[in-house]
């Protein structure tokens, strides 16, 4: 089974406009702020179809520092947040136990 070792995790393209951004800035955020900086991304497909994303970093469920936000859109409707690296390998486990997802009908 995939666990947190088989994530790659790659520079998240911010999903907070340039706008949006000046604007923090002229409000009084650093320019160089961590909610910035270290955004990270890790895309999985497990082998019945489920897929993932981890991400880590200030600006999502996660302290940018010991959690992550995890969300199977297939199987749940709400991202899980502030997962331990023991909590996101529970929850990929759970997505990895589910039946193929071409089995599941809508």
């Amino acid at each position: 089974m995939k666990n947190f070792t088989s994530l790659v995790f790659k520079e998240h393209k911010s999903t907070i406009s340039d706008i949006a951004k000046k604007q923090l800035i002229e409000n009084g955020m650093d320019k160089d702020s961590i909610i910035f900086k270290e955004m990270k991304q890790a895309l999985i497909t497990f082998d019945n179809g489920y897929k993932m994303s981890i991400l880590f970093g200030e600006a999502f469920y996660s302290n940018g520092k010991t959690t992550y936000e995890a969300w199977s859109y297939e199987y749940e409707d709400e991202p899980r947040g502030y997962l331990t690296i023991q909590e996101l390998n529970q929850y990929m486990y759970e997505v990895q136990s589910l039946k193929d997802i071409s089995n599941v009908k809508s």
